[in-house]
């Protein structure tokens, strides 16, 4: 599989968007918490994990 790098900068605050509700999906919303930004997730389905932050109010989702 080939991959691409990517940096991304200055997240605090920014309104980010994660497609899917599985494992990669929460590995990548723990990253852009972790920097800062605030997270929406568009997925039918969640992890646990990203239920989890729902409820909590972490992160927002649109479950479509």
């Amino acid at each position: 599989m080939k991959s691409y790098p990517i940096c991304l900068v200055h997240l605090e605050t920014r309104q980010t968007v994660v497609v899917g509700g599985g494992s990669v999906a929460s590995r990548k919303v723990e990253g852009l918490l972790e920097a800062g930004a605030r997270v929406c997730v568009i997925s039918p389905e969640l992890s646990p994990e990203l239920q989890t932050l729902v409820d909590s109010k972490a992160i927002q989702a649109l479950k479509r």
